[in-house]
């Protein structure tokens, strides 16, 4: 889905699910130039992890992603995101980012949506959650 929901909002509603295969060239993308534990194993391995953890700002450029792709235009100009992060990501993961409507409410001639966020590894670990807040028009 891209844009304002085709249908009016209600609790429960899922938000259209990405999937987004994580590697160690993407992470090092988005950190470079500087190598550290997100773009280099034996960094990584040297702090004690099992290999590179790409940034968990990653992981929220992906929820931003989601907000954008559910909200629309209007998100640019009013949306909010908030997010935690819970875990590492970890370089070769297979993350789900999605949400579901947790609030609807009338706000002058626009709808607010309280959409409940997250992604999760294939491993079945929550890396970040919280939540967006938008308008759609009606």
């Amino acid at each position: 889905m891209t844009g304002t929901p085709t249908k009016r909002p209600a609790v429960g509603d899922p938000l259209p699910a990405l999937h987004v295969q994580m590697t160690l060239a993407k992470a090092r993308l988005f950190s470079l130039p500087k190598e550290s534990f997100h773009t280099h194993d034996d960094m990584a391995v040297a702090i004690g992890l099992k290999r590179a953890a790409p940034q968990g700002l990653m992981a929220y450029g992906y929820l931003s992603r989601l907000a954008t792709d559910y909200f629309g235009p209007s998100w640019v100009s009013g949306g909010e995101l908030n997010v935690a992060f819970i875990n590492l990501l970890d370089r070769d993961d297979l993350l789900t980012i999605a949400g579901k409507v947790t609030g609807v409410e009338r706000d002058g001639g626009r709808t607010r949506v309280t959409v409940e966020i997250w992604v999760d590894s294939h491993r079945g670990t929550r890396v970040a959650a919280g939540n967006a807040i938008g308008y759609v028009d009606e």
